[in-house]
């Protein structure tokens, strides 16, 4: 069986002794009185290896997906007893995310498009709903028809659904009229951040 992690940090330690040094946790990476630029600690939980860049520790981006809230952003959907999984991981100044939303009984879709708040305040590249981040993917579980699109951001801290065939944002409406307990929406999407 294979431990990526494990396997990760004996390869680095066995390499450079650099790599040797482990804390517990990234609280811990603020007792290391003298760190310089470019020196790497292995951080046990998350199970990821962190780099001192001259100022401040950042992940290398080898540890697990990490939960995180992610909310919809906008007061006229209505999550109700639907669920939202959200997950990210980060390496350096690359954020890596996914978004499964599934609407339950009592989710309501009012007018609006339909969009999820980021782990990490992002960079916005061009203008708002013209950044592509990833993919979109969309059903409303009552017909045999899926919708596939790009997740774009719409402002540094919102990824928000484009899909086909309208090509338009994801609104109640668009590209059909969202049931509650039957719509399913998940977002891929790699972005920079400051």
């Amino acid at each position: 069986p294979h431990n990526g992690p494990g396997q990760i940090q004996q390869a680095l330690e066995s390499v450079d002794s650099r790599y040797g040094l482990t804390v517990a946790n990234v609280a811990a990476l603020a007792t290391i009185t003298t760190p310089f630029a470019g020196m790497q600690v292995w951080v046990t939980t998350p199970g990821d290896l962190y780099t001192y860049n001259g100022s401040a520790w950042v992940p290398s981006g080898y540890g697990a997906w990490i939960d995180y809230s992610s909310t919809i952003t906008l007061s006229n959907i209505t999550k109700g007893n639907g669920t939202i999984v959200a997950k990210y991981r980060r390496s350096d100044k690359t954020v890596d995310g996914r978004i499964n939303f599934a609407a339950g009984s009592t989710t309501s879709f009012a007018a609006g498009a339909l969009g999820f708040s980021l782990p990490i305040t992002g960079v916005l590249y061009g203008s708002a709903t013209s950044d592509c981040v990833g993919t979109a993917y969309a059903d409303n579980n009552t017909s045999a028809t899926h919708y596939a699109g790009a997740a774009l951001m719409s402002s540094t801290t919102t990824v928000i659904m484009q899909v086909a065939p309208a090509v338009n944002v994801v609104t109640n409406t668009i590209p059909v009229t969202w049931t509650a307990s039957n719509a399913h929406f998940s977002l891929f999407f790699t972005y920079e951040v400051p």
